[in-house]
């Protein structure tokens, strides 16, 4: 059986991908190109390799045509020159990074499993409306919750100013804390870094330390999914803070995690989502999230409940950076099997 290799010759060009056994005979619509390679000359898996990488991607890209639309005419692939190693080096070639593939696979797939146990517990372990106590709870603990306002728990430190023009994707010096570095979700989102590689008069409060927790209080988009989001830090690197990303500090008597969980679950974060105001850039106004009514229990059902977070954010972090690992071993691998 010949291997078959697609990718698209329209919109995002020159993303590929491998079909397995399991997919032969879907249908496949016209934006993207089939190749059959013949398993006694060219391995599937090595060609997709090498299509993938910096050199591969750039002869692809190379011989795209249009404007407004770019397109990659199918006649035009066949000009794409490939090294050709023999058959055993190249079926090693493919394992390999077969392997490195499956491990990120693998762990991404653990990784969502995380999110959605976090998910869960952020659901059932704060009381819902209505409801004084939340659904499920550390065994020993009965007493109803108490009424508090966000602004006698914390405070929201000031904005950290990082000019724009100093910073860059070149990995080098300080990762910046930035709207863009903010994901939809809460989590630093590391395929849109920034890099500030000098700092004068560096002190820790223009970071977010180790166990610290932020609040985007900005957002262009106009649906608001990252406004009013918090980002805890669970790796042990520090992280400079630039525009709209703000400390936050809890005032003493409450676990600082507890109060993040807290601010990190849909009905808070709904609630600052409508305080949002501005026109093109929404803007969320310290008055108003000191001004939200939470529940709380007391300090040592606070510390079990952090505790528990905190395992979870920790093991998320962990899973978040061996996929980076891995990728950039992968990437690693494409620029010096490729050359």
């Amino acid at each position: 059986m010949k291997m078959i290799l697609f990718w698209l010759v329209r919109g995002s060009l020159g993303a590929l991908g491998y079909v397995k056994d399991e997919n032969i005979d879907w249908n496949i619509n016209s934006q993207l190109a089939v190749i059959r390679t013949d398993k006694s000359e060219l391995s599937g898996k090595f060609l997709v390799q090498f299509l993938l990488s910096w050199r591969g991607q750039k002869e692809l890209l190379s011989r795209n045509t249009g404007t407004a639309l770019k397109q990659l005419p199918i006649k035009q692939l066949k000009d794409v020159p490939v090294p050709i190693v023999n058959l055993d080096e190249q079926k090693e070639i493919g394992a390999l990074f077969s392997s490195i593939d499956n491990l990120i696979a693998a762990t991404q797939d653990k990784l969502s499993f995380l999110k959605k146990m976090k998910m869960f517990f952020l659901q059932q372990i704060f009381p819902t409306k209505d409801h004084d106590v939340p659904q499920i709870r550390f065994d020993g603990f009965t007493d109803a919750w108490s009424h508090y306002k966000l602004g006698s728990l914390m405070r929201i430190d000031k904005e950290q100013e990082v000019k724009k023009e100093l910073l860059t994707d070149i990995q080098k010096g300080f990762y910046v804390l930035a709207m863009r570095t903010f994901s939809m979700d809460g989590y630093i989102d590391h395929s849109k870094p920034y890099w500030l590689n000098h700092l004068d008069n560096v002190s820790d409060d223009k970071f977010l330390l180790p166990r610290e927790f932020a609040i985007l209080d900005a957002d262009m988009d106009a649906n608001l999914p990252k406004i009013g989001r918090v980002l805890l830090n669970a790796s042990s690197e520090k992280y400079l803070l630039a525009a709209h990303v703000r400390k936050i500090q809890v005032k003493s008597g409450n676990d600082p995690i507890f109060i993040y969980a807290l601010m990190r679950g849909n009905s808070v974060h709904e609630r600052l989502k409508l305080e949002a105001n501005g026109s093109i850039s929404k803007r969320l106004l310290d008055k108003n999230v000191y001004k939200q009514s939470i529940l709380v229990p007391n300090r040592s059902e606070q510390s079990k409940i952090g505790r528990l977070f905190f395992l979870l954010e920790t093991t998320i972090t962990l899973h978040q950076q061996k996929i980076q690992m891995l990728k950039q071993v992968k990437k690693s691998c494409l620029q010096n099997l490729f050359i």
